[in-house]
């Protein structure tokens, strides 16, 4: 019984060390087996001409993610980073085992690599250029059932700006065009007893492009009631940008900028800094980053706990001068590791404004002309106004300009700082000579100070404008005025502005606002003050908020608001929002507001709002209601709406319609679509309707053309075509394309479209055996159109003819040819034909 004993505990042990060693021994073979490669045998699988036929070439197949050797199209990313979409050239390599993309040096220049880093040399015009010759860290990872090249280059073999900066050799500056778009809006209604309320505008926007020039206008057509139509001239000029300058050039009616002097409307000629040219990381202001690498390090900068630049550095000093914040402020925190895995870490303050520049950068304008702003008829004074603005290190920006008329001079300087943990600063002075028309002289000083500082405890508080003007101080549209205006309280001067904002992002709740406003001025005890203050949160899919408004005039009246909002998706596509309001007068109102669409694409949205309003107890409150309905259309927008109201001592009622919209004339045709932004995008899809635009609630025409209304100007912009709604006949080889236009440019860029019948084959040989898995299927001029799948099946795209090739090997009796002619007449199924085909042996005569 001992012995059995013994026995029965010992065996499961040996049984489980025996397992043990088994296993063992059994993943060291099939370690040592996978470490050779697999390769699986032909023999097993049928050749074209049976047994007698050599083995069929499967190397490629099982080595290349079910591909073959050829060209592709494929979607590039560069670092996680879109590129575009271009057709590949794709080689098996031997020393990788896999397919390799053919990369030209070109184009990964255009990429942004940087060759000049590369491990090997690599000439300008190589055709191939292989990642480990970039470096040892570089890969190429293709996916052939997506088509997708994922490229991953070090940040150090990388130029900075890749995904925003574009080379002003490759900005397009667009097709000639002339456009036009519009806004039309009409009520009808009635106030009381008076029935006569009809009211009616027509605002137009139009234009045209010819070579690098802009020539834009605007106008605007009114009547209210019984008054007479209006029709106002809004601006009119020719503009181009400067590429050598980072600037625009435009002459006729414009505006001057607002960073050194008070903005005025002019008739004349500009040059000015347009910042868009720019990268994005040299829009704004960052600091420079220095620091000591002991080997080649790794370097991360956080801010506000977020991880905003990283880079490698060589060993020895370095320096950062593309660094991107994510926000205005916060502090800097700057980790170094090196390569034997030590930590330094050390904070740089950080604090910016708008006129703070990165050191050498620089901002420029320059405008001569005349005075137009609506002071009376055929008054328009010349003048002129130059600005400029420098980043000169140390964390600090000089900047200043000079402006000039016949009644006025002003001179401006001023210099802005990082002030590190303190926040940043600037100050200015403007000194200012003017005459008024009873030639009196005056002069004065205007003192403007600006500061923004975030906290640690992420708060952020910025004293957006704090100015003090002495008594005899004029800004220049204060004195153009006075020229012929006197004595009216338009004419007081101002004697200071303070403009403060506080944000504060509270973690557990949400979020807290206040802005506050407020002006005074000379000869006068007049004040305008407005706060705005407001905290907003969320819970799950609901938010609410409760905002706070105060506004102080002499001018109007007072009023104060206090309202609170929530908003409550009913899971629909609808929404619901309750908003009770408490008005100085002591007034309580109550509005209740359904939003939502009535289909996916949110081309038909519609808005429902019912309110009650009630006078402190008294009878005299008011009801309202109101609705509008609202279709996105490929040839514009249109709404209709209405609105009701009784109570508060008037009655009213109001219909009204709106519809926007373009005419865009090229030289493909005129095409009606939806108003155009700023820069604009046409699509052709050559005679192929219906077919959509990603991110525009457009689909192309009847001739092929749709429009993208707004794209961003010298950066990469994505165009994709949703094919969706296209029939299996049509093909779109290419669906992404990416356009660089200028500013203003009406940027054309065109999709091929190919007509092909859809056949899903069952092919045999002549002796009806099904031809061989993997068989490549190829046309008259060698092109890959498919590979034969189980039981002799492909899903081809053919035209009505086609004498096409299978091969399986490289002998001669393992290729046959295969005649395919497409009937209209014949059946199909969801589009496509069903066909049983033969594949004929080359040698043969016999036509089928």
């Amino acid at each position: 019984m001992k012995v059995f004993i013994t026995t029965l505990f010992v065996m499961p042990r040996l049984l489980c060390l025996y397992a043990w060693l088994i296993a063992m021994c059994c993943g060291c073979c099939i370690q040592t087996v996978f470490a050779q490669g697999v390769e699986f045998d032909a023999a097993f699988m049928q050749s074209l001409n049976g047994a007698s036929a050599p083995k069929i070439d499967l190397k490629l197949l099982t080595e290349n993610a079910n591909i073959m050797p050829g060209a592709y199209p494929v979607t590039i990313f560069i670092n996680q980073s879109y590129f575009a979409r271009r057709e590949l050239m794709f080689d098996f390599d031997a020393e990788l085992g896999k397919l390799q993309p053919c990369l030209s040096a070109h184009l990964l220049t255009d990429m942004g690599v940087r060759i000049d880093t590369a491990v090997s040399l690599i000439p300008p015009d190589e055709a191939c250029v292989a990642a480990r010759a970039i470096s040892a860290d570089a890969a190429y990872d293709f996916d052939s059932g997506k088509l997708t090249l994922a490229i991953s280059i070090p940040q150090l073999n990388m130029t900075r700006d890749v995904a925003t900066y574009v080379d002003p050799t490759q900005w397009d500056r667009g097709i000639d065009a002339a456009m036009l778009s519009y806004q039309v809006s009409a009520s009808n209604g009635t106030v009381g007893t008076s029935n006569n309320q009809d009211q009616y505008s027509v605002y137009l926007n139009g234009g045209f492009n010819w070579g690098d020039w802009r020539f834009r206008s605007n106008a605007a057509l009114q009547r209210n009631g019984r008054r007479s139509a209006q029709w106002q001239n809004g601006y009119n000029y020719v503009q181009r940008d400067l590429p050598g300058t980072l600037g625009q050039f435009t002459l006729g009616q414009s505006f001057t900028p607002g960073d050194t002097f008070d903005s005025v409307s002019f008739k004349g000629l500009q040059v000015a800094t347009d910042t868009a040219m720019l990268p994005d990381t040299m829009q704004g202001y960052a600091p420079v980053i220095r620091g000591i690498a002991n080997s080649r390090a790794k370097v991360d900068v956080h801010q506000n706990r977020f991880l905003i630049y990283t880079t490698f550095v060589s060993p020895g000093p370095f320096e950062i001068v593309d660094l991107n914040t994510r926000s205005g402020s916060g502090d800097l925190v700057v980790t170094i590791t090196e390569s034997n895995g030590k930590v330094t870490r050390f904070v740089q303050p950080f604090s910016t404004m708008t006129n703070l520049l990165r050191e050498d950068a620089w901002r420029y304008s320059a405008a001569l002309g005349y005075y137009d702003a609506p002071a009376r008829p055929g008054f328009h004074p010349a003048f002129l106004q130059v600005t400029a603005g420098k980043g000169v290190g140390w964390d600090a920006t000089v900047y200043g300009g000079l402006m000039a008329a016949s009644f006025y001079r002003a001179v401006s300087v001023g210099i802005g700082k990082n002030l590190g943990r303190l926040g940043a600063l600037s100050v200015d002075m403007i000194n200012a000579d003017s005459r008024r028309p009873e030639h009196l002289d005056e002069r004065g000083q205007s003192y403007r100070l600006q500061y923004s500082k975030t906290f640690e405890t992420a708060t952020s508080f910025r004293l957006a404008g704090s100015r003090y003007s002495e008594s005899g101080y004029r800004s220049f549209d204060e004195v153009a005025r006075q020229q012929v205006v006197v004595g009216t309280n338009e004419l007081i001067a101002k004697r200071s502005q303070v403009s403060v904002s506080i944000a504060q992002n509270v973690s557990c709740c949400g979020s807290l606002y206040v802005n506050l406003n407020q002006r005074d001025f000379w000869t006068s005890s007049r004040v305008d003050r407005e706060i705005q203050a407001g905290f907003t949160t969320q819970f799950k899919s609901i938010s609410a908020g409760i905002y706070f408004s105060s506004t102080r005039s002499r001018n109007a009246a007072n009023n104060d608001q206090i309202m609170f909002s929530v908003n409550i998706p009913m899971g629909i596509g609808a929404s619901v929002s309750y908003n009770p309001t408490l008005n100085r007068n002591g007034s309580l109102d109550h509005q209740l507001g359904i939003t939502g669409r009535l289909n996916e694409d949110n081309r038909f949205t519609y808005n429902l709002n019912a309110s009650r309003s009630a006078n402190n107890g008294t009878n005299l409150g008011a009801t309202n209601g109101s609705g509008s309905v609202n279709y996105a259309s490929n040839f514009g927008q249109v709404g209709l709406g209405f609105s009701v109201g009784t109570g508060a001592g008037t009655d009213y009622r109001q219909t009204s319609a709106n519809l926007s919209g373009s005419m865009l004339l090229h030289a493909g045709g005129v095409y009606f679509g939806p108003s155009l932004g700023e820069t604009s995008v046409l699509v052709e899809v050559p005679q192929t309707k219906d077919v959509g635009l990603v991110g525009a609630l457009t689909k192309t025409n009847a001739d092929g053309f749709g429009v993208i209304p707004y794209v961003v100007p010298y950066r990469k912009n994505r165009v994709e075509l949703d094919s969706s709604l296209l029939d299996v006949d049509t093909d779109i080889e290419n669906s992404i394309a990416t356009v660089i236009p200028r500013r203003g440019a009406i940027v054309k860029t065109t999709f091929e479209v190919s007509k092909t019948s859809k056949v899903l084959a069952t092919i045999t040989t002549q002796d009806g055996v099904a031809v061989p898995f993997a068989a490549r299927v190829l046309s008259p001029s060698g092109e890959l159109l498919a590979m034969i799948g189980p039981a002799g099946r492909a899903l081809l795209s053919l035209g009505a003819q086609a004498e096409l090739m299978i091969i399986s090997g490289d002998a001669i009796n393992q290729k046959c040819r295969l005649p395919v002619k497409i009937d209209s007449t014949m059946s199909r199924e969801e589009g496509f034909y069903i066909l049983s085909l033969t594949c004929f042996p080359l040698a043969s005569a016999e036509q089928p």
